[in-house]
């Protein structure tokens, strides 16, 4: 056992002398080992995939590569969840068929993981869209069109009718046609995706010439040429004759009155040109007469009856005085001093404020003070303040007369710039006070006003110009002294840029039996426009429909005192004229109420130096005439022998008025209606009389006449005799 316990001895002290060695060699084969295996692992940080093509918009089918940045296995998933070891294990690359988050994460043969690596692809499938300017449709002479896509394409085109590929022409630059083309085209995008061909057809019809060009013509008639080209015919159609029947062209045509013409040219493969539209205008020149009467020029001078009796005369304003040009058959007689007046008149109203017969003057100063004289006569007038006064810290910007609550006693609109102080003036016995409440619907600073009974139920209706760049409105009126505004911001808001609405005329202009409004405003054309223009719109009042926008134009920037409406021609349809401050008027034809044509030259109105304007039946003939001031002392009338038929009437009504403001005259005519309206027609500070004669044109005879005065009473009379004047009066 001792021999056995030394022997064990010595195995232990070998053994603990050997464990260093057999240590250093174990890490020595480790070592080696090692180094066939390659470089250590990287730490798990650094390890990361990569995909190829990089992320973004790719085609359809796109094979996405991915890689890692060492020796690892890839998962990875489309859904854009986070990919762990039970996801998809990447062998090959990935097919894309729609968009997709694309996520990844490798691990090493460690287990180690890498960051996760987050992609989006949104695969394209959409063909390209392209638009072609201009638009097809029929052109004259050449133009010059251009194709474009809403994204980066190539676009193919062909010119034969033949379908479009990618091996038809490339489009360049823009594409130049004179004649009918049948243009096809599609667009390709970089992905392949190609847009299904388009078909556009640029014709080139024949086109139609006119002599003479449109306008208004110093004649009894008017022969007009139409021509095209060799191969094509021509259509025409007249709207005031036959509105719905194309006539082929074929000898000159003549024209006796104004008429609308649409022409269309027609060629040999059934091509049509745009339908044109002619308007045209038949004047006769005024005849002109000077008057020498030797006073300065007056500020304000208006035409009226002041006896009611259809005779009127020439009132003139001026700085000291207020004088009478009596007016007979023969011509004017000397001018007769009826007051002095008052400084710095601004405008002049006139009708029988207090119920005696005689129509009063009542003049407005540029304080915007009232002065109102009584007529005793004819030649004799006295400044008095108990009919109608108001307050001297007054702002009246206008006077009114209407019959607010259809009693047939006459009231008044007063508008004042000051906030709250526009209301309605009742009269008691030849007397006017104001009444308690405001009108609310009037803001300050409102500029104009002018009554009539705009949505036909015989109850008088307020129009207001309210000043700055607001829009015109109406009030309608309950027939009891109250009102409920109407807008009138659908037919006027796209008139100009900040457009100041200062002029407004009303009357029947297309011969239909509706009262209806021209407007005329100062404003520019554009936002980036400087220079200023008048923009002349007529409006039609469309029976319980509301209103239409018909015509609008734009004419030099002048300075008015005015507008007024008036048909010296007796043609039925009313003119326009914008009656210049410091020159002449310029004189607008109506053409069937449906468009204005500047006439002031045919007429033989084109006069620069002229001063204040009135017009009214001085001759005594039975149709109005221009009474022009002239800058040396000297009246200038213009008359213009009438073209048509008229009636003239001198309406009269009760006590309370008179002047038979309100009153409604509807005469019927074949197929038309002309409605007139007695009272202020206009804004214009040179009053006409407050009825001047209705034009029939030129019919053969009138159809029934009707006159609603404004308390309700009518008269009818039958088929009246054309050119006669007719004196009514309430039954």
């Amino acid at each position: 056992m001792p021999h056995m316990s030394r022997k064990t001895s010595s195995l232990s002290r070998l053994l603990s002398q050997s464990i260093p060695l057999i240590f250093c060699l174990l890490l020595f084969v480790l070592s080696a080992c090692s180094g066939l295996l390659g470089p250590p692992a990287p730490p798990a940080d650094g390890l990361i995939v990569v995909s190829f093509p990089l992320p973004g918009k790719v085609k359809a089918g796109e094979k996405i590569t991915l890689s890692a940045s060492s020796q690892a296995t890839i998962y990875y998933t489309t859904d854009g969840t986070t990919p762990d070891r039970n996801a998809e294990v990447y062998t090959q690359p990935i097919a894309l068929w729609s968009s997709v988050v694309l996520r990844a994460v490798a691990f090493d043969e460690h287990g180690h993981q890498g960051s996760p690596s987050r992609w989006e692809y949104d695969v394209d499938v959409l063909a390209p869209v392209s638009t072609v300017e201009p638009s097809p449709g029929n052109y004259e002479g050449s133009i010059e069109v251009t194709l474009s896509s809403d994204e980066p394409a190539q676009i193919y085109y062909t010119i034969d009718g033949s379908e479009p590929t990618p091996q038809s022409s490339l489009y360049e630059k823009p594409l130049k046609f004179t004649s009918d083309t049948s243009l096809r085209y599609m667009a390709v995008d970089r992905f392949g995706n190609r847009e299904a061909p388009q078909r556009a057809f640029f014709n080139f019809p024949p086109q139609v010439s006119v002599w003479p060009p449109p306008g208004v013509y110093e004649s009894k008639e008017l022969i007009l040429y139409l021509r095209t080209g060799e191969s094509g015919n021509i259509f025409y159609k007249i709207a005031n004759i036959s509105p719905d029947i194309w006539i082929q062209y074929g000898t000159p045509l003549r024209i006796s009155q104004d008429t609308i013409l649409q022409v269309q040219a027609v060629d040999q493969g059934q091509a049509k040109s745009e339908p044109i539209e002619l308007r045209y205008g038949l004047v006769t020149p005024l005849k002109r007469g000077d008057i020498r009467v030797g006073y300065d020029p007056p500020q304000v001078m208006f035409v009226n009856d002041l006896e009611l009796f259809g005779e009127p005369s020439c009132f003139l304003i001026g700085e000291q005085q207020i004088s009478v040009l009596p007016f007979t058959s023969t011509g004017p007689k000397e001018p007769i001093k009826l007051a002095n007046s008052p400084s710095s008149v601004d405008w002049v109203r006139s009708w029988d404020f207090d119920g005696d017969g005689l129509a009063d003057i009542l003049l407005r100063d540029q304080q915007g003070q009232l002065h109102y004289f009584a007529t005793q006569t004819r030649t004799s007038i006295k400044k008095e303040t108990g009919v109608f006064a108001v307050g001297s810290d007054a702002k009246v910007q206008a006077v009114v007369p209407l019959d607010a609550d259809g009693d047939g006693v006459l009231d008044l609109f007063v508008l004042d710039a000051r906030q709250g102080e526009s209301r309605l003036w009742k009269q008691s016995a030849g007397r006017f006070s104001p009444q308690k409440d405001a009108l609310r619907e009037v803001e300050a600073g409102a500029f104009d006003a002018l009554s009539g009974d705009w949505n036909d139920d015989r109850k008088a209706d307020l129009l207001i110009l309210p000043g700055g760049t607001k829009l015109p409105y109406l009030l309608y009126g309950d027939g009891k002294g109250g009102f409920q505004a109407y807008t009138l911001k659908g037919v006027l808001e796209n008139v100009g840029v900040d457009v100041e609405w200062r002029w407004a005329a009303r009357t029947d202009v297309d011969a239909d039996g509706d009262l209806d409004l021209v407007l005329v405003g100062r404003g520019r054309k554009e936002e980036t426009s400087t220079v200023k223009v008048l923009f002349v719109v007529m409006l039609h009042q469309l029976t319980g429909q509301g209103w239409k926008r018909v015509f609008t134009t734009e004419v030099l920037d002048r300075e008015l005192r005015g507008v007024m409406l008036s048909d010296p021609d007796l043609d039925g349809y009313p003119d326009l004229g914008l009656v210049g401050k410091t020159g002449g008027t310029l004189w607008m034809k109506n053409i069937l109420g449906e468009s204005l044509l500047d006439a002031t030259s045919a007429v033989g109105l084109s006069w620069p130096d002229a001063g204040p304007m009135a017009m009214g039946d001085l001759s005594r003939v039975g149709f109005p005439s221009f009474a022009v001031w002239g800058r040396n002392g000297f009246l200038r009338l213009f008359s213009e022998p009438p073209r048509g038929k008229f009636i003239r009437l001198v309406i009269r009504g009760n006590r309370g008025n008179r002047s038979a403001i309100g009153t409604k005259i509807l005469l019927k005519s074949g197929a038309r209606t002309f409605l007139r309206e007695v009272g202020i027609s206009s804004t214009s500070p040179d009053q006409s009389e407050l009825l001047l004669p209705i034009g029939l044109g030129d019919v053969e005879a009138a159809g029934d006449l009707t006159i609603v005065w404004s308390d309700g009473q009518k008269r009818e009379i039958p088929t009246p005799e054309l050119g006669k004047t007719l004196v009514l009066s309430p039954q």
